[in-house]
């Protein structure tokens, strides 16, 4: 089996959203999904199958997907959507046109940019967020009090700039306390091609961050555009790994776009694992 590591949202490798994409068949199935992920240790792995009437990948532009974390399968996922799109269209599509995924809820559609090929582009519904009370419990876990929070299925604390954003204190043992699936923190910029910073943890070791997270944008994009007062707002993920994303927000829906990276090109010997 192929697999493709894939760095998203970076224009070089050892930067943004470390995604492992796997081309695969139906003779793998679960079990053999989640160990591959586990081993990979990548943020997360997307197994991904051509839906044409010959099987054939090539020229093929409507595929299954699956998403993995190390921890298990997961929900629908943008940042891996980009990676196998950008694999797709650099080994298998190169001059298709628009990409389309089939998963478990619904439809993605990935494209290319009209202006620069190399960008690739995807809209997801506007999401909501709502209030939520800055107790001392939540900012004991940051390290700093948030100016503003908001529940949204994730956790998103606003935070005064970015000096606040960059020397947080996760305390990992109180945040997991908190409701939300993710904690997605952020803060504005007053640096030139940025627009708000981002920074992003996971559940399940809250002191390791993920990379950039395109699915905070549905809920980010909106607020930011609303504080700014602009629909185009550019994106920096403040983390280690660092990245860079676009989002535009336009009648109920988040444009979100950004380069891919690719890293490696391997093979799975699956016939000495099932």
């Amino acid at each position: 089996m192929k697999q493709y590591a894939v760095d998203v949202f970076s224009q070089r490798p050892f930067q943004g959203r470390s995604v492992a994409v796997c081309i695969y068949d139906e003779s793998v199935g679960h079990d053999l999904m989640e160990n591959i992920a586990r081993e990979n240790g990548s943020t997360e792995t997307a197994f991904i199958r051509p839906l044409s009437e010959s099987g054939e990948p090539e020229h093929c532009t409507r595929w299954k997907i699956r998403w993995y974390s190390p921890s298990g399968e997961m929900r629908l996922n943008g940042g891996a959507a980009f990676a196998a799109a950008y694999v797709i269209r650099r080994y298998y599509s190169p001059d298709d046109g628009d990409i389309t995924f089939r998963h478990s809820g619904g439809e993605i559609l990935v494209s290319a940019g009209k202006d620069d090929p190399e960008i690739l582009c995807t809209s997801l519904p506007e999401a909501p967020l709502r209030e939520f009370d800055i107790t001392q419990q939540l900012s004991g876990a940051l390290g700093v009090r948030p100016q503003h929070c908001f529940m949204g299925g994730d956790l998103f604390c606003v935070l005064k700039n970015r000096e606040e954003l960059g020397s947080l204190s996760i305390d990992s043992a109180t945040v997991e306390m908190l409701p939300g699936e993710l904690l997605h923190c952020t803060a504005p910029s007053d640096e030139e091609g940025t627009d708000f910073f981002l920074r992003s943890f996971s559940p399940v070791k809250y002191e390791e961050e993920v990379g950039a997270c395109p699915s905070a944008l549905t809920r980010l994009a909106p607020y930011w555009s609303g504080v700014l007062g602009k629909d185009e707002l550019r994106v920096s993920q403040l983390s280690p790994r660092t990245g860079k994303l676009t989002a535009v927000v336009s009648e109920g829906s988040v444009k979100i776009s950004g380069r891919v990276s690719l890293f490696a090109v391997c093979d799975i010997l699956t016939d000495r694992l099932v």
